[in-house]
């Protein structure tokens, strides 16, 4: 584990403090998968400082005793994940998932790296693409971030823009540790797909 990975680790069990009756966390084995938890936990931790609750979710066929998501793309709520809640009241229930399997308008499946979904459904609302990379960004990536925002509704979801303007970071995002750079067809693709980039992402 090189330093930077201690440092996103190091952020994660800062993050881990703050919840409750959480067991503890599975390692993951590879750098990649543990940027895909680094921002995992940075996203929901967005969402706890917004006034949502992160509670807790055993998934139907976990048989561990750490917290241990998707690490690689599997059936939702399958593995362990967290559910988003009001803490005052029970409505707008989100549940976020790390490396879920969801359907496509086209009927093929997806499968974004980070998914919040309204609370049991594979309808995604919101998602988070993890790029861990020591250069810049290519053009597939950006390709594979309209693709999910065609093909998971994103951009034309009414009810989507209506949580995003009530919780901003609900905004769906490419998360990176590599540069984009900020040319007038990557402003205006952005703005055309509703998706927003983090440049430099956990790269301290």
């Amino acid at each position: 584990m090189n330093q930077r990975d201690i440092s996103r680790l190091n952020q994660i069990r800062a993050i881990l403090t703050k919840l409750n009756e959480v067991p503890p966390l599975f390692l993951p084995n590879s750098s990649d998968n543990l940027y895909e938890l680094y921002c995992y936990f940075h996203k929901l931790n967005d969402f706890m400082n917004s006034g949502k609750e992160a509670i807790f979710k055993r998934g139907y066929n976990s048989s561990t005793v750490t917290f241990r998501p998707h690490f690689n793309h599997g059936i939702p709520r399958a593995a362990d994940y967290f559910c988003l809640e009001n803490r005052i009241g029970s409505n707008n229930k989100f549940d976020l998932i790390l490396n879920g399997i969801f359907p496509g308008s086209s009927g093929i499946s997806h499968s974004p790296d980070i998914a919040l979904t309204k609370i049991n459904s594979v309808k995604v609302m919101s998602f988070f693409e993890c790029k861990n990379y020591p250069g810049n960004i290519g053009p597939e990536i950006y390709r594979e971030m309209i693709g999910y925002c065609k093909e998971l509704g994103i951009k034309n979801n009414s009810t989507a823009r209506e949580y995003t303007e009530a919780y901003p970071v609900l905004t769906s995002s490419l998360l990176t540790s590599a540069k984009c750079g900020d040319s007038l067809a990557v402003r205006f693709m952005k703005t055309k797909y509703n998706f927003d980039i983090i440049e430099g992402f956990g790269i301290t």
